[in-house]
């Protein structure tokens, strides 16, 4: 029985989703009945929900119910209590889930996220991978591809874990039988066809019949009205060929909707993990506070090495490999410490000193201005 659970794991998927689904309406009914203040939704692990990050995974929960749904979506439907109190509670989950797979050193390599954005139908031109596209999709849902990269690449850790308990899930017989039964279920059909050519000699109908079939079904017979119109097309990209917008047009478009131009600050950083969870003992919080403190030595005779004693000593697997860059990122993105640590930093190109989170000891470095973009954005 547990090879065919194994060879089947979208179907104990399945039956996974149907365990989860009903916690996603209850449970967290305090947190979501104000949902118009300042503070921290929910606190996990000791690192916090904040209303921006609420926010913008329920823009995104509507923008995947508009596409399913089509004309049929209704804004409404995410305003309602229960509505609010999924998308946290799913923010929960995937919390609890990030920590599990921080814990159990799940790694998702570069080849992996950049295969998966690839293979996503929403950045293809043509049935092929599209930069443009890609850079315009993310743009038109406030998004840039560092955050997203970063993003997907802890979906796929996730994902790994959601894997693991797959693996070892048991399910009863009795409930993998009836989802066989309904799979392989076989129907055996016998077909008699009657033409009515055959019985149409032996029908003999009084002359009234069809006078009084139609009064019947008088609305069977009835056509929808009908108008015959003439119109004409304006098209915006013809209309807009012939407009001439001067700087003073922007200008005053600008003042009257300064909040539309608008942009949360963000800041782009680096950053060495050395892991230690706050539960461990003395001993490895000791040992692991010792090693951080020595790389900074190191950093601190060499910043030019920042990247490179990453590469060899973070034990963060979503940005070692990229020198310890976390891209851009704004307020409530990140643990608290390492956020407010980044946010703190003053000149570009600086380093903190040894800060420690829920998951360790990290050291931290603003990244100075390159290309023309600045590690501050306003």
């Amino acid at each position: 029985m547990f090879d065919a659970v194994r060879n089947n794991k979208k179907i104990v998927q399945g039956f996974l989703l149907l365990i989860t689904l009903p916690f996603a309406f209850w449970g967290v009914d305090s947190y979501v009945k104000n949902m118009s203040g300042g503070e921290d939704l929910a606190t996990v692990a000791g690192t916090p929900i904040q209303q921006a990050e609420f926010q913008q995974a329920l823009r995104e929960q509507q923008e995947r119910l508009r596409g399913s749904l089509g004309e049929n979506f209704n804004p409404a439907m995410m305003e309602t209590t229960e509505a609010r109190r999924a998308v946290l509670e799913n923010l929960v989950n995937q919390r609890l889930l990030a920590i599990d797979a921080s814990k159990m050193h799940l790694a998702v390599s570069d080849e992996r996220v950049r295969d998966t954005i690839v293979g996503i139908p929403a950045f293809q031109d043509n049935g092929h991978f599209s930069q443009p596209r890609y850079e315009a999709v993310l743009k038109s849902q406030g998004m840039v591809p560092q955050v997203f990269e970063s993003s997907l690449r802890r979906d796929l850790a996730l994902q790994q874990v959601l894997g693991a308990v797959a693996e070892g899930v048991m399910v009863p017989r009795a409930s993998v039988e009836q989802v066989y039964a309904v799979q392989f279920e076989e129907r055996v059909v016998s077909e008699v066809q009657l033409a009515a050519q055959q019985f149409a000699s032996a029908v003999k109908l009084p002359d009234d019949a069809a006078q009084k079939y139609y009064e019947t079904n008088r609305k069977r017979f009835e056509l929808p009205a009908q108008v015959r119109a003439e119109y004409i097309v304006l098209s915006k990209e013809a209309v807009a060929d012939q407009l001439v917008v001067g700087d003073a047009d922007i200008r005053k478009e600008y003042d009257a909707h300064p909040e539309r131009f608008r942009q949360a600050e963000e800041r782009r950083a680096s950053h060495i993990l050395i892991q230690a969870d706050k539960g461990a003992g003395d001993a490895v919080i000791k040992s692991a506070r010792e090693k951080a403190e020595a790389v900074l030595k190191q950093i601190k005779a060499n910043p030019a090495d920042f990247a490179k004693l990453a590469k060899e000593n973070s034990q963060d697997p979503g940005s070692t490999e990229k020198g310890g860059d976390l891209g851009f990122f704004p307020r409530g993105a990140m643990v608290k410490a390492l956020e407010d640590t980044a946010f703190g930093l003053s000149r570009e190109g600086e380093v903190s000193d040894v800060i420690q989170s829920d998951f360790g000891f990290h050291i931290i470095k603003l990244w100075p201005q390159r290309q023309g973009a600045r590690a501050f954005r306003q």
